[in-house]
This record gives C-alpha cells, sequence and structure tokens, in this order.
C-alpha cells in the first residue's frame, strides 16, 4: 500500500538540482540491474549503517521511521522487514524514485507507505517519529541546514537521526570530484563531509552527537 501527495511546484531555493535531474536518475532503475543484486550489495556494503538503523528502531516498539529523500527506499524496506511493529514511511520529490520504491517494497513484500515531498518543507507534524534517517542526500546541497533542519523538527524528543554521507578522503570522492569537473558525474552535484564537519552540522541544529563511524570505501572514519 502506499500514498503519494502533489509533487511541489517550487522547488526550495537551496536545491541545486532540479527536480528532473532526479527523475532521470531514478527513471529505470527497477530494470538495471536484478533486484536480489541490489538487496545483496546493500547488506554487505551498507552493514554497519543497517545495524545503526536496527538498533535504534528495536530499542522502541512501534518505532515511527521516517525515510528522507528515500530514492529506492532499499534501506527502509529492509529495516521494516527485520523491525517487528515498525511504522515506516518513505520521502522523496523525485515520482520516478517512487516508482522505484514501490517496485522494491512489492519485490520483498513490505507494506512501506511512501510520499512526494520537499524535505526542506517536510508534510508532518513536529516530533511525528522517533527515527528520522538519510542515505545519500545531504551531501546534494551546498547549504545542507535546511534540510536538517526539518529532520530535527518532525524528530519526536529523545528520538534518533541518521545522517549517511561521502566521506571526504577517500578514493570515492577523489574519483567523483574529478567526474564532476569533467560533466559526466551522473548523480548531479555533490559535496562530502569529514567525521568533524558532520558533526558540528548536527550539534547546529540542536543535536546530540552519539557516534560517528565510516563503512564502504576507505576506512577514514572509524569502521565499526
Amino acid at each position: 500500500m502506499s500514498t503519494s501527495s502533489p509533487r511541489p511546484d517550487h522547488p526550495s531555493p537551496n536545491r541545486r538540482e532540479p527536480v528532473e535531474t532526479f527523475d532521470q536518475i531514478w527513471k529505470g532503475w527497477a530494470d538495471a540491474f536484478p533486484l536480489e543484486q541490489r538487496i545483496a550489495q546493500h547488506r554487505d556494503d551498507r552493514a554497519g549503517f543497517l545495524r545503526t538503523l536496527q538498533a535504534a528502531s528495536r530499542a522502541i516498539p512501534g518505532c515511527r521511521i521516517l525515510e528522507v529523500g528515500c530514492g529506492s527506499a532499499i534501506d527502509l524496506c529492509l529495516l521494516s522487514q527485520n523491525v517487528e511493529e515498525a511504522i515506516p514511511i518513505g520521502l522523496d520529490i523525485s515520482l520516478e524514485a517512487l516508482r522505484a520504491a514501490r517496485t522494491f517494497a512489492r519485490h520483498i513484500d513490505v507494506g512501506v507507505p511512501f510520499c512526494c515531498g520537499d524535505l526542506f518543507a517536510l508534510p508532518f507534524r513536529d516530533e511525528s517519529f522517533q527515527l528520522v534517517f538519510s542515505q545519500g542526500v545531504l551531501e546534494h546541497f551546498p547549504d545542507p541546514g535546511g534540510a536538517l533542519r526539518e529532520q530535527v523538527r518532525v524528530l519526536a524528543t529523545g528520538g534518533t537521526l541518521v545522517a549517511s554521507v561521502p566521506q571526504t578522503y577517500t578514493g570515492y570522492t577523489l574519483h567523483k570530484r574529478y567526474a564532476i569537473r569533467r560533466g559526466s558525474w551522473p548523480w548531479g552535484w555533490e559535496g562530502q563531509f569529514t567525521a568533524r564537519q558532520l558533526s558540528e552540522l548536527g550539534r547546529r541544529h540542536g543535536l546530540e552527537v552519539a557516534d560517528v563511524f565510516g563503512y564502504q570505501y576507505w576506512r577514514s572514519w572509524r569502521e565499526p
């Protein structure tokens, strides 16, 4: 079962890429590689990230979970599959991303609802979720403060916010910067963070930083 709301007519001034860029990225995503291959890749490459999400959501029975900029929502669907009584929802501004997300949810038979919305103006009440997370989202904005501020607004008191972003000192980032300069990077504009930068961003928006760790690519941050 899924739900959707009207696509926002006017993108946020903080958004670097137009919605059409992300629509193009996600168009045909479900047909590009076998879904079982994608599941295996996520479970392997993002093991530490998924363990963090599972620990946070299992600590609260009936945990209300929001993934912002969910894209294919693989992480959210796997989380929903492995955490009993979780109440998940995924949000993305791209309708093509939401089509990919619904395809994946049907594939593993989980009832995750999705909605179309702007992460700079989340369509949810204050303190609606006990776990809010994103994977590969904040780096797409030169100033991600507005997006993080909205996530903090909808996070319940005592809840957990998890943000996965590219690390600064990795081979991946070197390759990405080169590709962006050449105009051949398929994911639009991207920045990157050191562990200190990510921690400071969270503190500026009222978060208490519980942990920062690295996974995948190179071990420039502490590997769990």
